[in-house]
Order: structure tokens, then sequence, then C-alpha cells
């Protein structure tokens, strides 16, 4: 890939130096690869600073890869590691304490040459202790390191910046960054490949897994694979031997490469031997990721969209989770892989938030958010009053001694303008702020989301998996003819259900007729019958949410504002599915969209039926994955006696990763396609006419909102209702963050293949843990004050609206009577 030279790059804009053909060709193949996303755009530069951005992305790298990887010194750092861990905790209590003492100091204010030094002093130590900390909770945690580099990688870029070229912007330099960290992570990747083809010993495979896990000192699991132990030493058969400076393994009389799955659960190994692989494909994510900063100055830079690079990516990280639970490492990808793109994620925001100015950029997006998303903001207050109590106790808390520090201007680096009050200008800004919030509808709607969370995520996601529990239970001595009119039954009740999704239907009859139906059908043939029976499901569901709800019940207003028939993003489905095609946008918006609302919708439309079955038909290639993975859940859980599927672990692995692509997949495309439709048929969009029914039962709904809120605001409650409004919101807390923080001590682990009677004594109230009931009875004493309020405001907007009442005077305070 030719660069080009310091002339070239100073040319003034608008002028054209004469390429020679090599020269043409070069860059016309360049620019195909960038479109097909092969390679990322890549800014023009000279080779002199090419070379030195290079070397920049390519210390941290180094350092890494020496430290962590098994091409280095990763094993002996992993037996280091093990012996002073305890030393992890000092060194986090170092961390906060250096945080906290540049936050509550104004480290970034300090000016002298002091100042300066002491800042560095600091900073260089806050890198070294993170760079242990991480070496320490890899023990644990073998990802962390990984995690660690791809959120330090753009930390350490603009650190570079900030020393080789500082008299760039920042804006310019990250527009520099995707070729060198493209052929950092090229390199990378290369050296390793070579790396692990050179010997076979350095190549995946069971004697690499068993020498990794053992000099990384991982503790063996024998309760699969009791064979595997001797009996004599009470230690594994076989032992690591090193011949002529080759290490080997040597196996016992009846013991085999078999007995390294006793390593299974030890991730330390497949982390020791991928971390260069994965390393650079942070490398090659941050090179694509800086691609898109680059100005669209030419053609091909507004080609390329972000969706494809997302699509992209999530193709490849979905291969290597396949590819490593194919290897027989899926024991902890699931976290590994979500604590990875996390972190992905996260250094591609620090990258372009280093590249943005942040202040304008800040408050641009807060006008426009103001401007078009006020209820969406309203209800972003509510969520952080219900999930950030405790960040928001500690902010302030902070904020409070922060200011403490610049009153006693120990730095001097405060104006005597900065030190009023008790708070720092910004935190009393953002209370002064807080103030003008409607509490009353703020409380209102934390208490309906925490009521959404735990109802939905929470007690429905926990029971439904003890009640799917006894059915299995209760069914797998039935026939399967039995068998399938009961799950056909529960089937349909629980998809007509609003809130109640598909998944765990599709998986419980996975798990449910393919154990009814092994013994006479086999396992193919129990898996089919299944995936049939799924589908009919389905759409049997389908046409009653459609031709009775949807047909039967259009004439009532509530179904139809429940539906949401004149809101934009159901106008917007609405004009895709009453297209009269088989269309792609028609398809994705019947099969990815919520069961419930999209078939009553189809309903109150009066479409066709025919047409609306045949095209929710690909639903199959979500209910396929679904089914194998209840299917798999089961051989898995076979005794070891009378298993006959080894292999069903691997598989179920598989399946669960296929089921949350395709899931996401296919909601994604439906969401798209909808939101395509408002922007670029926005005419036809709103051209559809509009139910006046509804709309007038919304302007009631909405005025009477609106007098509820203005009767009963704030200031105008009295103090019994304002108790009861606390009152609701700190029950509705205290039961949120009891799961949210201690759920394994608040409700009995239980699986789909468990048993009321022999995992829960027979009692299923045993599933609550002592904690489990203190969150339902916080959750209940929450609703009944919510109830009592909401039964006086109520009555209070009917006082304010005629000639008042008792009730209202009990409730509020005499100037709400008053104005009443």
């Amino acid at each position: 890939m030719s660069k080009p030279t310091d002339v070239e790059e100073n040319n003034p804009p608008g002028e054209t130096t004469s390429l020679l053909p090599e020269t043409r060709d070069s860059l016309d193949l360049q620019h195909k690869l960038e479109r097909l996303m092969l390679i990322p755009r890549i800014k023009d530069i000279s080779i002199t600073k090419f070379s030195k951005i290079f070397l920049e992305c390519a210390a941290l790298p180094i350092f890494f890869v020496l430290t962590f990887s098994a091409m280095a010194f990763g094993e002996k750092i992993t037996i280091w590691s093990r012996k002073y861990q305890s030393y992890n905790i000092p060194l986090v209590y170092s961390i906060i304490g250096i945080i906290l003492f540049c936050y509550l100091f104004d480290a970034q204010r300090w000016k002298s040459r002091f100042g300066k030094n002491l800042r560095t002093l600091l900073l260089s130590t806050l890198f070294l202790a993170v760079s242990l900390m991480s070496i320490f909770v890899s023990v644990d945690h073998p990802y962390f390191s990984l995690c660690t580099f791809t959120v330090l990688l753009p930390v350490w870029l603009y650190a570079c910046r900030y020393i080789f070229f500082r008299r760039k912007s920042r804006e310019v330099y990250v527009s520099w960054l995707s070729g060198p960290l493209f052929v950092t992570g090229l390199i990378v990747i290369a050296i390793w490949v070579y790396w692990t083809t050179r010997d076979r010993m350095n190549q995946w495979n069971p004697k690499t897994k068993i020498i990794y896990s053992e000099e990384s000192q991982c503790i063996p699991d024998f309760s699969s694979y009791p064979e595997c132990l001797n009996s004599t030493t009470n230690q594994s058969c076989f032992s690591i031997e090193v011949k002529n400076g080759i290490r080997d393994i040597s196996y016992e009389k009846g013991c085999d490469e078999k007995c390294a799955a006793v390593y299974d659960e030890c991730f330390h190994s497949f982390v020791l031997w991928a971390w260069p692989l994965v390393a650079g494909t942070s490398l090659i994510f941050l090179s694509f990721a800086s691609a898109f900063l680059i100005p669209e100055e030419e053609e091909i830079g507004k080609s390329l969209k972000p969706s494809s690079f997302i699509k992209m990516w999530i193709m490849l990280l979905f291969g290597m989770w396949v590819a490593a639970c194919v290897s027989g490492v899926g024991a902890r990808l699931t976290e590994s892989l979500i604590f990875f793109v996390f972190s992905l994620v996260l250094s591609g925001i620090l990258l372009v938030i280093g590249a943005m100015n942040l202040q304008e950029t800040t408050q641009q997006a807060q006008e426009k958010v103001t401007e078009s998303y006020d209820d969406f903001l309203d209800m972003m207050e509510s969520l952080v009053i219900l999930f950030a109590p405790i960040p928001l106790t500690i902010y302030l808390a902070l904020s409070f001694l922060n200011q403490g520090v610049r009153k006693v201007m120990v730095f001097r680096s405060s104006s005597r303008t900065e030190v009023k009050g008790c708070f720092t200008d910004v935190t009393s800004n953002q209370i002064n702020g807080m103030k003008s919030w409607n509490w009353v509808k703020v409380i209102k709607n934390s208490i309906f989301c925490g009521a959404v969370y735990l109802t939905l995520f929470v007690f429905i996601g926990q029971f439904t998996n003890v009640f799917l529990s006894w059915l299995i239970e209760s069914t797998k001595d039935m026939t399967l003819t039995v068998v399938t009119i009961l799950m056909f039954i529960v089937g349909i009740m629980l998809f007509l259900l609003p809130p109640v999704p598909g998944f765990p239907i599709y998986l419980t009859s996975g798990i449910i007729l393919v154990n009814s139906g092994l013994p006479q059908l086999g396992l193919m043939g129990s898996i089919c019958y299944t995936i049939s029976f799924a589908l009919l499901l389905k759409i049997s569901a389908c046409t009653i949410q459609q031709k009775i709800i949807g047909e039967r019940m259009c004439d009532s207003i509530s179904v139809r504002q429940m539906v949401g028939i004149n809101s934009q993003p159901m106008r917007a489905a609405k004009l895709v599915l009453s297209e009269p095609k088989f269309s792609v946008g028609k398809i994705m918006c019947l099969v990815g969209l919520p069961d419930w609302p999209t078939s009553v919708l189809c309903g109150v439309m009066r479409l066709d039926l025919i047409p609306v079955i045949l095209a929710t038909l690909p639903v199959v290639i979500v209910i396929v994955p679904v089914v194998l993975t209840g299917t798999f859940i089961y051989l898995d859980s076979l005794p070891e006696q009378d298993e006959a599927y080894p292999w069903a672990a691997t598989a179920l692995g598989v399946c669960v990763s296929t089921s949350a692509v395709i899931q996401v997949a296919t909601l994604t495309s439906a969401t798209y396609i909808v939101e395509r439709t408002m922007s670029e048929r926005k005419l036809e969009v709103d051209g559809l006419e509009l139910d006046t029914e509804v709309e007038e039962a919304d302007e009631y709904l909405n005025s009477e909102t609106q007098s509820f809120y203005e009767i009963n605001s704030w200031d105008k409650l009295s103090r019994g209702s304002k108790s009861l409004l606390i009152m609701a919101l700190f029950s509705m807390i205290l039961s949120v963050h009891t799961v949210l923080l201690f759920e394994s001590r608040c409700f009995v682990e239980y699986e789909l293949t468990y048993t009321i009677t022999e995992h829960l004594g027979g009692n299923v109230l045993n599933f609550l843990k002592p904690l489990g009931w203190v969150a339902i009875i916080s959750f209940c004493l929450s609703y009944m004050c919510m109830f009592a309020f909401n039964h006086g405001a109520k009555v209070g907007v009917v006082a304010g609206t005629k000639s008042g009442s008792q009730v209202s005077q009990l409730l509020y305070s005499p100037y709400c009577t008053e104005h009443s």
C-alpha cells in the first residue's frame, strides 16, 4: 500500500498531481478494498508521520503481548500473579485514592511547575497501578487483561499526541490513526500466526491446553471424568515431561487426550494462547472506528456507512464465538465475549469523545433532545432517580468535599467566586435544574418503570422458569399426543398475554416435546416434530390475535389505544403491512416486531389473513435455533450413566449464540424498516387517516393528565401526600436494588431442568430467599402507597374541576383547596 510523499500531502486543495499508472492502479485498488470494508479508509500522510504514529500504536501492544500471552512471559506472569494476588486489594484502594485526590484537589488546574510534576507522577503511578491490577485480576478473570488493553489503547494514543503532536488538533491526529492501527493489528496477528504454525506445541490442541492449564496452576475438575484421576496419587493421569527442551504430555495406561476436558473450566489456557489474536482484532476495530472520523472530502468517504461496519463486526465476533465453542472452550466464553464487546464499544466511545469538542457537542445534543424528545427526557429523569440513587449520593458527597478543598485554597486553583455554596458550580447548576423537574410526574414514572422492570425481567422471568419446570416434570411420563395438546393450550394462553414473547415457549417446547418424542421418533424426528409444532403454535396464536382480538375488538377504543394506532411507528408499520406484495419489509415486521401488537394491528386494519400468515412463515428462522437450544439443554442434563450425547454442551453454546444473534438481528431489522419508512415515506405516513375516536380519547386523556399535574404539583401537596409519594418511591428503590445487587440472595438458583420436588423440597415458596421476600414486600408496599396517593389525587382533580370535597382537604394543603 503506497503512501503519498510530503509534496503530494502539501498540495493546495483542488490541485492534482500527475500519478504514475502503477500508483493510480494502487489507489484504485485501495478504494475498492475500502468500499468492501476489507480495509479502513486511510488518510494520506507522509511516511515520516506514518512511521512515528506506527511506533506509538505498537508500543502498548508490545508491552501487553509480552506480559500476557504465551508467546512471551504470559505463563510466568500468571504464576507470579497467583503468588502475589493478595496485593490486589491494596492496589484497588491506591487507584481509588489517586483518582479521588486528583478530583478533590483539581489536578487538571495545577499550573505551577511543582503541580505539573506532581500530576505527572500521580498519572504515572496510576498507570502502573492499573497495569498491576489487571495482572492480578486476570487470575480470576483472564479476559480482564484484554479488556484493559482495549480500553487503555485510545487513552495511550491521546497521551502520545499530547507528547509528540501537541500542536496538532485531536481531530487531525485521530484522522491519521486508521492506517498505523490497521498495519499494527495485521502485524500482531501475522506474528501470532507464524508462531502457531512454527511448532505443533504452539497450536491449540489437547496437549497445549493441558500444558497452559498446568503451568497456570488451574485446578482440574474430575467430576465428569473420574477415569482421568489416578486413585493412587490422587492426581491426574497425565504429566508434563521436558525432552531436549521441548515440553510434551506423558499419559498413563488407559488415559488419553480426552482427559484434557478436566480443564474445560480453566479459561486461562485459551486466553494465554489467543491473546495476540484478540489484541490484533482490537487494533483493527479501532482502525475502522477512527476511519469514520476522517472528513468526507472524497466520494469514497460518503459511501462508507457505520451500519455496514457494525454488521461486519457483529458477524466477525459471532464467528469467533462459534469457533471457540467448537474448539471446546465455551465454559466461560459468554461472559468473556460480553466483556470484550463492551470494552470495544467503550474504547470506540473514548476515541470519538477525544476527537470532539465535547462542550460544544454536549450543548448541541442537549438542545436537540430538549426540543424533540421532551417525554423521553422525563422518562430518563425517572430512570436516574430509580436506578442511580447510590451513584448520585456519592457524586454529591464528592462535590461537597471538592468544594470544601477549594475553600481552603490548597493549590489556589480556584477563584474566589467559585467557592460559594456547599457544592461546586457544576453540581449547583445541576441541582437547580433538578428543582425545576415535575417531581410528582418523575416519582410516578420511577415507580412505573420499577414495576415494569420487576414484573417483566425479574418476577415473570424467575417464576416462569419454575412454572415451566413444573410443566416439564408433570408431562415427562405422558404420551406425546397428550403432551402436545397440553403444550398447545399453555402456549396459546401465554401468547395471548401481551408481555410474553415467544422465546420461552419455543425453548420449553424443545425440552418437553423432544423428551416425550425421543423414544418414538428418535432425536432428529423429535426435533423436526417440535419445530413444526412451534411454527403451528405461532401461526395459530397470530390467527387468534388478528381475527378474534384485532377484528372482533377493533370497535373497542381501549384496544386501539393499547396498540398505539395513531403513533408514528404504528402508522409506518401499518403502511408496510398493507403492502400487497411479500416485500422484505413486510416479512421482517411480521417476524421481528413484538407478536401481540403486530398481529392485533393486522386485525384492526382488517388485512386478509392468508397473506399475513404466509408472510409470517419465515419466523421459522427464529424458531429453529431456540428449539435446538431447548433440545440441547435437555440432552446436556441427562445423567452421566444415560448420556449418549457428549457433544450436546458444545452444540448448546453454538445454538445459544445463534439464537441471540437472530433475535437481535430480526428485531433490529424490523425497527430499521419502520424508522426508514417514517423518514423516506413521511408524506405517505402523515397522509394516513387518523383514528378520530382514539385521537379524541388521547386528547381527553392528555387533558386529564395535564389537569392532574397542575392541581397536584409538588408545592401544592400536603405533607400526607408527599409522605405517600416518598414512601412509595423509597419502597420501589429498595425492591429494585435488592434484586439488582443481590439477585443470587433473593432467589434460589433454578433451571428449567430442575424439579420442585428435588430442588425446592416440594414447596414452590422455597424458591424465595429472605431478601426475595424483602423485595416482594417492598414492591407491594410501594404499590399500596401509590394506590392511596392516586385515589386521593383523583378525588382532588374532581374537586379542582368542580366544587371541592372533604377528601381533598385531608390530602391536600389549604392552598390547593382554595385554588380549586
